[in-house]
Order: structure tokens, then sequence, then C-alpha cells
């Protein structure tokens, strides 16, 4: 499938309006706080819950329709949204209905070149997407291949580490098919990688330890077990057994981060969006998340927002994009290596977003 080229957003949160902006391979999104970074992410949240039938619960769960409007329903219309990838796009508008939101006009999937390219209606005033409707005259030529474009874009979150957090308590032994975009199953997937893929799971394990140098590797019990949690050793003579409450909070995230970012290819979706890796990790487990992810997005595409200036202290210019607020909406600008040239000579991108030489700070 090919990767996301230009999206479109327009009255989402505090997303004005976004026309038809370029994505790349590796797209780091920076800015200050409430500068709209986390919303970008958001947006294919909202597309997730839209593709699986869940978007009036998404909506409740999110304050109702005028919370993820920009400036309220008082200011806001609708909510459109547009993803083009090679020939095939998906667009939709959203009203809202009291405490629901709609598909106003045409939910529209496109498919072919713009010259000889046809859209096909999906329909309009239903409540749910009729994206996956597996009847239709569409369906067989333009509805399998936006599905299968979409079903690979996955926004992966490990913030939860808490004592109470699903990464630290057992899960099903058998749902080890993909990694969850919480890591909830974090246990039985690095089992399942040991198992099948023994050569990736070894780099997952060095590069822990480049970050966590006491730790050894994981334990995996040969008894069959209906539920497993993370088990691990030290690099001790007779080292005990330790569970995952021995984990500190960064230590569990990086181990999400590493197992996402080095599994093996055809198992990573096919873009991959992280909100704010840095959080809980050391300055030297952000640099290596930054190798991490320029590492994936050689074969994969990545959308990740951040505030750490040593997560972009070791990329391209082109790579990242700056988010900043300007009378109260959300603005996004690439930023462009030739004009930093001279700057670059001396000076790390990290060093000249900290100088405000970048833009996207708090003033």
């Amino acid at each position: 499938m090919p990767e996301l080229e230009r999206i479109s957003v327009e009255g989402f949160k505090s997303i004005r309006k976004l026309d038809d902006f370029e994505l790349r391979s590796l797209n780091v999104l920076i800015g200050a706080n409430a500068s709209g970074k986390s919303n970008l992410i958001e947006i294919f949240e909202l597309l997730r819950n839209v593709r699986l039938g869940n978007l009036q619960r998404y909506t409740l769960r999110h304050g109702g329709p005028s919370a993820l409007m920009f400036r309220t329903h008082r200011n806001t219309d609708r909510i459109y949204a547009n993803f083009t990838f090679g020939k095939n796009s998906y667009a939709f508008s959203l009203v809202p209905d009291r405490r629901n939101l709609v598909f106003e006009e045409e939910e529209i999937a496109f498919f072919g070149d713009i010259i000889a390219g046809k859209q096909y209606s999906l329909g309009s005033g239903h409540r749910e997407s009729h994206l996956e409707l597996e009847s239709g005259d569409w369906s067989e030529d333009v509805a399998y291949y936006v599905q299968k474009g979409i079903r690979q874009w996955q926004v992966f979150h490990f913030h939860d580490t808490s004592q109470s957090s699903r990464l630290r308590h057992p899960h099903e032994t058998r749902d080890n098919r993909f990694l969850r975009n919480d890591g909830r199953n974090i246990a039985p997937y690095l089992r399942f990688l040991h198992a099948q893929y023994p050569e990736y799971y070894r780099r997952i394990i060095d590069t822990i330890r480049l970050v966590f140098p006491s730790f050894n590797d994981f334990i995996h019990r040969r008894k069959a077990l209906e539920r497993i949690d993370i088990e691990w050793k030290d690099n001790g003579e007779n080292s005990p057994i330790y569970g995952p409450s021995q984990l500190s909070d960064g230590t569990l995230r990086f181990i999400c981060l590493a197992t996402l970012f080095l599994q093996p290819t055809h198992l990573q979706p096919r873009l991959i969006l992280v909100d704010e890796p840095e959080l809980g990790l050391h300055p030297f487990a952000i640099t290596a998340v930054t190798a991490l992810i320029s590492q994936a997005a050689v074969d994969r595409q990545i959308i990740v927002a951040t505030q750490s200036p040593d997560l972009i202290a070791g990329l391209k210019p082109e790579d990242v994009v700056v988010v900043s607020l300007e009378d109260h909406e959300t603005c996004l600008k690439r930023m462009d290596g030739e004009t930093l040239k001279d700057w670059l000579d001396d000076f790390s991108l990290g060093d000249l977003w900290k100088m405000n030489v970048l833009g996207g700070g708090p003033y």
C-alpha cells in the first residue's frame, strides 16, 4: 500500500483549517503545550473510530460534539477530513445533531487518478460509517483498497504505566498476532517474537540493555499458560525472577517502543503514530528512540508528536514540522534545511528549538 501523501482537516479541536498538508516518510511534530500537536494525532483516532463504527461512543467519551469542534459548535459548523494515499482517498464531513455527530453531505471513497478517477458516495445522514459495508456497487473496486489502507494506520500510546495499567497485569497468551496500541499484550507478543523471530527479538533485547544496563532477558515459561505478564531477570549471578512491578515507568515505556520499532517490518503498521514517546525517559534513552524512529521510517511511515529537543537533535530539518498556535488555531510549517544551513553548522535542531529559532515556542 502507498504512503499517506496528503491530509486535509477542518473544524477539529484546535485545527480550523489544514489544507492538503503533505506528509513524508518521517514527520516529527514539535511545538509548545496546547499548540495542537496531539490534535493532529487525534484525528487518526477519530478516523479509527469512524471505521470501526464507534463514532457515537467516541464522541460521547470526549464530551460531545461541541468539545470536538474548533472553538465549539458556536464557531464551527462541521468537522471535515480527507486522507489521500496513492490513487485512493477517503473523506467525510460530520455535523452535530444534539448529542451526536452525523455524516453530512457525502461520505466519499475515491479511487483512480485525478483525471480518470471516480468518487463513490457512501451516503449521508447516517450516524456510523458505511465504509465497511459489504454490499453495494462500490465495494469491490473501492472499499477494499480504502479499508486496507486505513486499517494499516495505527496510533500507539504507552503513557499509562501506573500500577493499575494493563501493561503491568497478566494478559491472554494467545493475543499475540500484533502489538496492541496501548501495549497491553507486550508479554505475549515478546514471547511470540522470541519463538518465531529470534533475530528480531535479540535486537530488541540488545537495545533495551543500552538504556537498562542491568537487564539481561525476559523469562518465557515453557508450560502453557492462559495468561502471562512480563517476567525478567537481571545480569547478576543467580538472578531472581522479577515481574512488571519491578520495572520503572520509563523502562516499561522504552520496552514497548523498542518492540514497536524493532519488530519485523511486515508486522508493523504502514503508518505508525506516537504521541510524546519521550515521556519519562532519560535523555540517552530519548536519543535511542530517535534512532529507532529514523530506522523504522526507512520502510514505514512515521508521525510523532514531541516536546523533546533531544529527540529532534539527530533529525534532518525536513523531517520536522513546527506546530504553533496563531490566533487560537493550529498552524503547521515544515522545516527547510537550506534555510537553516548556516545555523546547523554550529547547532543541532534541538539547540535551535530551545533558542526559538525554529518557532513553536510558548511565546
